[in-house]
């Protein structure tokens, strides 16, 4: 069983493969990613919203770097609550990471990964509404997932395009659906 939970995090992603008969997405340079830290109140940014709390086209794009800061966090720590409020609960690769991560780190294992680096970013397609997609070419980084007390199992990284479908609910940006199309 264990050993199936450790192959499940990393073939989580593979296993939500779509196909597309759509031009390759274009990409915007990606710019700093927001970490736990930003969201620290200061004395001068407590009162504004953080970029990815804000209904626009730079705030769908800033809530996906969001996103993958935050899995990347649960990836690390065990700690998957921020990542379950970042999602809908229709999001089943979201809840797929984290019941995975969730019986890893419950049952005692841990893992060491760098998580997912964003390589570049596609900024949602025409007008903003209630529901976007944002584009993310993402380079996973290596993992080593400690299962019990033997060796780790290690997993090679890999670079992927994802498709991130986001909505726009009690003022927020949730993750609605992530798809890995290549």
């Amino acid at each position: 069983m264990r050993g199936i939970v450790a192959a499940g995090l990393v073939v989580a992603m593979t296993a939500f493969v779509g196909c597309s008969e759509e031009p390759e997405p274009r990409f915007a340079e990606p710019s700093e990613t927001p970490s736990a830290s930003a969201s620290e109140p200061t004395s001068s940014a407590a009162a504004e919203p953080e970029p990815w709390e804000e209904k626009s086209r730079a705030g769908a794009v800033a809530f996906a770097k969001f996103w993958v800061e935050t899995l990347n966090d649960a990836q690390i720590s065990g700690d998957v609550g921020p990542l379950k409020a970042s999602s809908t609960s229709r999001c089943v690769t979201c809840r797929d990471l984290a019941a995975q991560l969730e019986g890893l780190y419950g049952g005692g294992g841990r893992m060491e990964t760098e998580g997912w680096n964003i390589l570049l970013v596609g900024p949602p397609p025409g007008a903003l509404s209630n529901s976007t997609v944002v584009t993310l070419r993402i380079a996973r980084a290596p993992q080593r997932v400690f299962e019990g007390e033997g060796p780790p199992t290690r997993y090679d990284g890999d670079r992927s395009t994802f498709s991130a479908g986001l909505i726009w609910q009690h003022n927020q940006w949730l993750m609605d659906k992530l798809v890995r199309f290549t």
